[in-house]
């Protein structure tokens, strides 16, 4: 009788140990997009401007952009981003969700109706209506001004 209950608590320990180290092998669960998005970027062995890695064709002047468009836009802000040049929201999905990804936790929407405009390579003056809060060749980090957007 001991020996059988003193095999089912060593099997028991087992599966207790093999669920510790299941579980103590996802390094990052329960983080923010924000947590994940630096944890990325720590543990890589790219050149780093403020949080933004240089990268992919990223210039330092986007890089600072970038750094700019984090500190200014409120981490619940859902804001709209515009990419490439053309009609819609996604012209160049790839740097779209690179871009996207890069200001996380922050929401990037194809709805215009959002207070903050994140506009990259797009070629367009900014509408009527809107501040420049940052820019950089090419991008532009808008705020509306007039009513009829959210905050």
């Amino acid at each position: 009788m001991r020996t059988i209950l003193l095999k089912r608590l060593v099997g028991l320990l087992g599966v207790l140990a093999a669920v510790a180290l299941a579980v103590s092998s996802i390094p990052n669960i329960g983080t923010t997009g924000d947590q994940l998005s630096h944890i990325r970027i720590s543990h890589s062995s790219q050149q780093v401007l403020d949080g933004v890695p240089l990268a992919g064709g990223t210039t330092r002047a986007d890089a600072e952009f970038y750094a700019a468009a984090l500190r200014i836009l409120p981490k619940d802000a859902a804001y709209h981003l515009a990419v490439g040049p053309g009609p819609g929201c996604g012209r160049n999905i790839l740097k779209f969700f690179g871009v996207a990804y890069l200001l996380l936790p922050r929401a990037a929407v194809c709805d215009t109706k959002p207070a903050y405009w994140v506009l990259v390579g797009t070629g367009s003056t900014p509408p009527v209506g809107y501040q420049v809060l940052a820019s950089a060749p090419g991008s532009v980090l808008l705020k509306r001004t007039i009513p009829g957007g959210s905050e």
